[in-house]
């Protein structure tokens, strides 16, 4: 191999140097070597120099120093306006506020213009964006009481060209929102080094990101290449392409073309997308003010911030972490198989690694790798890691491990119920004793209404609570007025200053949070909805209710245990009691019905063999009545009979079965009670005829259970009925067929055709109702009419005489409405 060119070995020397030694190099050696290099080299070189000059003549100076010098000076004042506001009643921190981050929102403009415009700087631009980061880390911790005026604070973040147009417009709600911008800048310094830096500057890309991993999180890795929205909505940036192009690196004047002003706020820069889902969109958007030689780099930039995620989660794995790869990644498969072979390796090498390992290989469905790692490290588990162990649980119940899933999902619930009732002891210390154990199972066996239940359901968890338990000690409230912490020996209460209530969501807290204040009943739900996908999961439930309520038998009356909730729900340190007694409360009444209902169903299961071997029940029938039912005088039937037990249907919303008038022409029925009605009173009783030839529709019914045996009298309908026909009781009826008499000479039709034909019985209720209405109607008709009137005179219309036949339709009846009209 030849060896490298003087410039090449020079130029790697160069790099390697540091910045102190490059100057005194350049000013040492290479400043000399011009006096002595031949004149057109001489001029070519002081043109260059020359034209870089006038290129960065106007560049901002960044000056960290003095940027950190001003900041810092204004949030010691705002830590002096803390205390003085407990003294006085002014306070200048919303001034004070507006200072610093308006100092830094202009600030940044000028960062960018550094490394984008002139491309220069790039590490101390590095050093300036992450100064920004730890300010607004300092803001959020500082001690100012309320963080309102830091939330709302509105800050208007506008980068603009060396040319003064604007390029981005942040409209920003809340201090902590101005790292967005932040990322902002990062993104086109890196566009910047890829595209136009040298290979020294391009080396220092993994470690700026490791830099921004560790003072934002991993999460700022993928917002710094991607924009989500608030809310579950993804943006995405506008993918107008910019009539500018760059052209080279060398090129004495880089204007921006003329660019609409672009804000966060405006549908201008962004488009939503509401698509249901809170996914990143990986598709690399392409800003306004790119080039094609900047956006042809941003595939780099992308799979500089995949390696930089990877080593993240070699480092500290996690599930969301997985996700993100895999959604972002060029060759997902590929990526997959380094992440699960790093995550092998790792996987029980602490509590933290072995809940992601088994999450993530429940995802995959490995459930070899499952059922080995519960093999042998599940003492690694712990009570927060309860969705880990879930999915894992619900994978091994699909995959043939049934009987496994089950052993983990009692062992949960159990471990969950003995972790509620420690905590509850620590306030009901009573509960074992016999004398109050006798006292609950009294409790029990009474009436949830029985008189002086109340009075003693509070009398019992009086004698359950511990004693002295609502009184603060006194040296401990004491102790709490001078600021001092719990003294050896003072255990009256876990956590009695309540300290881990202070900050609920502070990270550093979480091992203590999960110790002294578990989610009780979140880990208990979520095993139980577990249960319910689970083959054999109900079942286990019920044996689990078996053994909660014989370890706390008070859980079956509830309210004995709302009375035990009252006593806790004012008291903020044992409101995760409350919520873990709650769940178990609404658990006992759940599977409760769910027993009751099994040992009903058992019961009617025992039962229906037994009343099987009774004779079957006959179907009604329309039929006529047989034996002593039958109307004096009418012809036997001249076909066999039957003998039927007639049992109406209990859901059968109509009347009693009927017959035809017709069968019952020779044999009319004895009249009934005669109407109210004086009209209807002066009308002679008919026999019952057989419809007219020129009738259309079938013959009129009657009731069959008119024709039941004679009944004792019954005083006469009244006007109206409310009741609802109620149906008949079984009878016993023989199925006839009747020979057709002969056809009579028409006559007119009797008006009470639904009376009741047995002598001295009192007409059914829908008798009595067609009675009542008849009561009320206008005038008797005519004697000629056909059923059809009938029809018209109970819709309240009077009845006619019949139209002649084809004129039906030129004009209506005599009297009242026709069916037309109704219709």
């Amino acid at each position: 191999m030849p060896d490298p060119l003087p410039s090449s070995k020079f130029a790697t020397i160069f790099d390697s140097l540091p910045q102190d030694a490059q100057q005194t190099l350049i000013y040492q050696q290479l400043i000399p070597l011009l006096s002595s290099a031949p004149n057109h080299k001489a001029k070519k070189i002081l043109k260059a120099a020359s034209r870089l000059q006038k290129r960065h003549e106007n560049i901002p100076d960044l000056d960290l120093a003095a940027k950190k010098a001003e900041i810092n000076n204004m949030l010691t004042e705002l830590n002096k306006d803390a205390k003085r506001s407990y003294v006085m009643d002014s306070s200048n921190r919303v001034e004070l506020l507006n200072e610093i981050v308006d100092s830094l929102a202009r600030w940044m403009s000028d960062i960018w213009v550094v490394v984008f415009e002139h491309r220069v700087d790039f590490k101390a631009a590095h050093g300036c964006l992450l100064f920004v980061s730890a300010t607004l880390d300092r803001l959020e911790n500082v001690r100012m009481g309320c963080k309102c005026a830091l939330d709302s604070l509105y800050i208007p973040v506008t980068i603009r060209s060396r040319k003064g147009r604007i390029v981005k417009r942040f409209d920003i709600n809340g201090a902590t929102h101005l790292e967005d911008a932040s990322l902002f800048i990062w993104r086109d310094m890196f566009l910047s080094i890829l595209a136009y830096g040298s290979q020294s500057h391009k080396s220092l890309i993994p470690k700026m990101l490791g830099d921004i991993e560790e003072a934002i999180g991993w999460k700022a890795l993928v917002r710094l290449m991607y924009q989500q929205a608030k809310g579950g909505k993804r943006r995405m940036q506008s993918d107008k392409e910019s009539d500018w192009e760059d052209v080279d690196t060398d090129e004495d004047d880089l204007d921006l073309p003329a660019l609409e002003d672009q804000s966060d706020s405006e549908a201008s820069s962004f488009s939503t997308v509401d698509d249901g889902d809170s996914e990143l969109d990986f598709d690399t958007p392409r800003l306004r003010h790119w080039s094609d030689i900047i956006y042809g780099h941003a595939h780099l930039l992308q799979r500089a911030i995949e390696n930089a995620l990877t080593a993240v989660f070699e480092n500290i794995p996690s599930m969301a972490l997985y996700s993100t790869l895999l959604s972002m990644a060029q060759d997902p498969r590929t990526l997959e198989e380094r992440l699960l072979l790093s995550l092998k390796g790792m996987a029980t090498s602490c509590p933290e690694t072995f809940a992601v390992a088994l999450e993530i290989y429940s995802l995959e469905h490995k459930v070899d790798e499952v059922v080995a790692l519960l093999d042998s490290h599940s003492h690694l588990l712990r009570p927060r890691d309860a969705p880990s162990l879930q999915a894992a649980t619900t994978l091994l119940s699909h995959h043939g491990h049934g009987q496994r899933a089950l052993k983990i999902l009692e062992a949960e619930l159990l471990d969950t119920v003995r972790m509620t009732r420690r905590a509850l002891v620590l306030s009901f210390s009573q509960l074992d004793t016999p004398q109050n154990r006798t006292e609950i199972a009294l409790l029990l066996k009474m009436s949830s209404r029985a008189p002086g239940r109340r009075g003693r359901i509070e009398a019992w968890v009086d004698a359950v609570q511990t004693p002295g338990a609502d009184q603060p000690n006194p040296m401990m409230f004491a102790a709490l007025f001078m600021g001092m912490g719990p003294l050896p020996g003072m255990h009256s209460d876990d956590d009695p200053y309540t300290y881990l209530d202070l900050d609920p969501h502070d990270p550093d807290l979480e091992d203590l949070r999960s110790e002294h204040r578990p989610n009780l009943k979140k880990r208990f739900e979520s095993w139980v909805d577990v249960a319910q996908m689970m083959k054999g999961g109900p079942q286990m439930l019920l044996l689990v209710y078996k053994k909660v309520i014989d370890d706390m038998p008070f859980l079956r009356a509830s309210d004995v245990t709302e009375e035990m909730i009252s006593r806790l729900q004012d008291r903020r340190s044992k409101t995760y009691v409350v919520d873990g007694l709650d769940a178990l409360l609404a658990f006992v009444k759940v599977q409760r019905r769910k027993y009751n209902a099994m040992k009903a169903e058992k019961a009617a299961a025992a039962a229906k063999p037994a009343g099987s071997s009774s004779a079957p029940t006959p179907l009604p029938t329309y039929a006529s009545p047989a034996g002593p039912s039958r109307p004096p005088g009418m012809p036997a039937a001249s076909s066999s009979s039957s003998t039927l037990n007639i049992l109406p249907r209990s859901d059968s919303p109509g009347p009693p079965p009927l017959i035809p008038v017709a069968s019952l022409a020779t044999n009319p029925p004895p009249p009934g009670p005669a109407p109210a009605s004086s009209s209807q009173a002066s009308a002679p009783a008919h026999p019952a005829a057989p419809p007219r030839a020129d009738s259309p529709g079938p013959p009129p019914l009657i009731p069959v259970a008119s024709l039941s045996a004679p009944q004792p009298p019954a005083p006469p309908p009244q006007q109206s009925t409310s009741q609802p026909f109620a149906p008949p009781p079984p009878q016993q009826f023989t199925l006839h067929t009747f020979a057709q008499p002969p056809l009579p000479t028409p006559g007119p039709l009797a008006t009470d055709i639904f009376a009741n034909p047995n002598v001295g019985a009192p007409p059914p209720p829908l008798v009595a109702e067609i009675d009542a209405i008849l009561a009320a109607a206008p005038p008797a008709p005519p004697e000629g009419h056909t059923p059809l009137s009938l029809l018209n005179l109970l819709m309240g219309g009077g009845v006619g005489p019949p139209p002649e036949f084809g004129q039906g339709e030129q004009a209506g009846p005599a009297y009242g409405s026709s069916v037309d009209d109704v219709d």
